[in-house]
């Protein structure tokens, strides 16, 4: 796993970036989540984390079908979100092991 460490930016920027994958109501909830973690130090682990955590957040009070629906822009959103090549790609590998059936 790869441990460096990125800068989120700023909430407004980081909620423009995420909007450009996907617009749609709840999803705006997330990224008024995960924005609350502007400016923060993430690894790539952290980062799914992040939005892991949010999604579970955002998504109570739905059904279980929900989360499903957004965690599947999640590989989008590190892309939207992390400049960092490196990074994006360690974050999105430990997504694809977390969630592969073994």
């Amino acid at each position: 796993m790869n441990d460096k460490v990125i800068t989120l930016p700023s909430a407004d920027e980081m909620i423009a970036r995420l909007m450009k994958v996907q617009d749609d109501e709840l999803a705006q909830s997330l990224y008024r989540n995960v924005a609350q973690r502007a400016g923060e130090e993430k690894v790539a682990a952290g980062i799914i984390m992040m939005f892991s955590l949010g999604i579970y957040d955002v998504c109570q009070g739905y059904p279980p079908m929900m989360q499903n629906l957004l965690s599947y822009n999640i590989p989008a959103w590190v892309d939207a979100l992390v400049d960092d090549k490196e990074v994006a790609d360690a974050a999105k590998a430990f997504w694809k092991e977390a969630t592969s059936k073994k």
